[in-house]
Order: structure tokens, then sequence, then C-alpha cells
């Protein structure tokens, strides 16, 4: 059985520079927002869903779909289907 994942990608322009939102996962490494498509919900709705559990943003919306990349049954070569996200400020937080 598969599972439908989601990883919404959010870009920051600054300057002439291009950030990426990422996370500290504590037991894991630096990770994308990402998460479950649930029952009955559509792949943008879970990915708008899923940013603002994980990262607070609050009314983002879908601007384009990145692709998808099907999970196979032994987990290697998976990428969730990774819709680019449109927030209505960018987020505050410090640059590199």
């Amino acid at each position: 059985m598969r599972t439908s994942k989601v990883a919404p990608i959010v870009l920051r322009h600054r300057g002439d520079r291009t950030e990426v939102l990422v996370f500290m996962q504590p037991e894991a490494s630096t990770q994308l927002v990402k998460g479950t498509v649930e029952a009955g919900e559509s792949v943008s709705a879970a990915a708008v869903r899923e940013l603002e559990e994980e990262s607070g943003i609050t009314g983002a919306g879908r601007l384009c779909d990145l692709g998808i990349w099907e999970q196979g049954p032994d987990n290697r070569g998976s990428m969730p289907r990774s819709p680019s996200c449109t927030a209505p400020r960018p987020p505050d937080g410090p640059s590199p």
C-alpha cells in the first residue's frame, strides 16, 4: 500500500540569494516540511495544512506543483509530492 505524502517548498528571495525553508529535527537532520495526505484531502490542502502545522506559516496558497516521486515498498528513492507554496508575507527569521 502506498501512502501519499506532501512536501511544500517555501522560497524566500533576499537580494541575490534564494533561501529554502528548512528546520532542524533533533533526532534526524535538516528537513523540509512534509507530511501525509489525509483521507479525502487534496494534495494542495495537505501541503498548506502541513506547512501551517510544522512551521506556523498561515494563509499560504499553492503556487505550482513541482512533481511526484512515488515511494516504493523499500522506502528508497522516494520523494513526496512537492507543491511550491506562496505565503502572504515572508516568514521572519535569521539569515545565515
